[in-house]
């Protein structure tokens, strides 16, 4: 090797050295915290559920012989989901053929219990109850008259018995007075026994026709409510033997969205389209929306996002704990059909109805690190990392509280470090 040629190689090896040994600086895009005029956004995570859904519930207790569908399955008017045994068709039979029987003896029973023969016995026993309690008040009345005549009978045939001594009368006379002031007596004394006799009388009567009337009315009200238990008895039978026979089929077209085998046999099951959106919003949040207000609903997926129109169509007047946060249940509806199906998660866009004037940043110079949030400014050629207080949160900005309006941020500053050398492109 000549000495030209080693020196050119001595002269690259110090080149590329020189390359090697300088940083390599990260090219940055630059933006400003500007004022705006923006309407509040807010964005809640929620749930695509049924608008309608029904519980296919089998009332037959014991376990189906095979399910048909599983919850994701699309089903068609009429299509069978569920099938019972033949045991279960025969004990389903057995049992309706029970029901029948002891609902025909009840109606039997209720037939021949003549309850309004009853009716007007009672309705007799009261006439004669009345009859003789106004036979006892005039008894009452007229005693006083009675007692007072027998007293002055009495009175007569003593002064008779004396006259009598004196021979002023004869014994004829004396006799007749006697016999009169007995009969005076007697009269009163028994109309004293018709008025204890008759009180008595009254006093049982009014509890055997009380009694009559209770045990009318509750064997009345008996056959009835057991006439009605027997009923139900029966037609619950019916609907289990048809269940047997015929199985669980699809009332409409829809989608399956649960199985329930372990606590009852239950499907649910919805209607192709008829679906919403339900979220959950923190109640300080209520006065910045309101019913009818537009929304866009946000579905992601491995193909991207697409988003569709909806309204508020109810908000809950009822509020619950959701963790630390007092929250109202509110209801989305679309506005055009969509293919989301009921589980699927979306994000819901709602934007306040007045504008509002706040210094905001791209969302993208935004990044968050255990729960604090931070931008990137360029001083001297590195980046600073700046901690920085959010307010509002758009889908493509935020509200900044500690930068003023002009601060020149870093757009995009993912994967970039604090203190690393940077260069601004425009």
């Amino acid at each position: 090797m000549n000495l030209k040629t080693k020196n050119l190689y001595i002269i690259m090896a110090l080149i590329f050295m020189l390359g090697c040994g300088k940083e390599e600086e990260k090219k940055v895009r630059l933006s400003k915290i500007e004022t705006s005029a923006m309407r509040s956004e807010m964005n809640f995570p929620g749930t695509v559920v049924p608008k309608e859904h029904e519980r296919l519930s089998s009332s037959i207790e014991m376990p189906p012989e095979q399910i048909f569908v599983k919850s994701g399955d699309i089903v068609r008017k009429g299509d069978l989901l569920m099938q019972f045994s033949e045991k279960t068709r025969e004990e389903t039979g057995r049992v309706l053929k029970e029901a029948e029987i002891e609902f025909q003896m009840i109606e039997d029973e209720l037939k021949n219990y003549d309850l309004e023969k009853r009716k007007l016995e009672i309705q007799k026993s009261e006439v004669e109850y009345k009859a003789l309690e106004e036979k006892l008040k005039k008894d009452i009345k007229t005693l006083p008259l009675i007692q007072e005549e027998s007293m002055k009978s009495k009175k007569i045939a003593d002064v008779y018995r004396k006259l009598l001594m004196n021979d002023s009368i004869s014994a004829i006379e004396s006799d007749k007075a006697i016999r009169d002031a007995a009969a005076a007596e007697n009269a009163y004394e028994e109309q004293k026994l018709n008025i204890e006799l008759n009180s008595q009388k009254i006093g049982l009567m009014k509890i055997t026709n009380e009694k009559l009337k209770r045990d009318v009315e509750y064997n009345e009200e008996r056959l009835r409510n057991q006439h009605e238990r027997v009923k139900i008895k029966l037609q619950e039978a019916k609907k289990r033997n048809e269940e047997s026979l015929e199985g669980i089929v699809a009332p409409y077209d829809g989608l399956v969205t649960e199985v329930i085998t372990d606590k009852g046999n239950t499907i649910r099951l919805s209607k192709f389209g008829e679906n919403i959106v339900s979220i959950r919003i923190p109640i300080y949040e209520l006065p910045k929306i309101q019913t009818g207000q537009n929304v866009e609903i946000i579905f992601r997926d491995n193909s991207g996002q697409k988003k569709y129109p909806g309204k508020i169509h109810r908000i809950s007047s009822m509020a619950s704990n959701d963790g630390n946060i007092r929250t109202a249940e509110t209801e989305i509806v679309f506005l055009e059909e969509n293919p989301l199906k009921p589980g699927y998660g979306v994000n819901v866009e709602i934007f306040s109805q007045e504008l509002r004037k706040m210094p905001v940043a791209n969302s993208y110079s935004v990044l968050e690190e255990n729960q604090k949030n931070y931008v990137f400014q360029v001083i001297e050629g590195a980046a600073k990392k700046i901690p920085v207080e959010i307010g509002e949160k758009g889908s493509s900005y935020y509200e900044i509280l500690n930068l003023p309006e002009g601060t020149e941020i870093v757009l995009n500053p993912f994967g970039l470090a604090d203190g690393e050398r940077v260069e601004i492109v425009k």
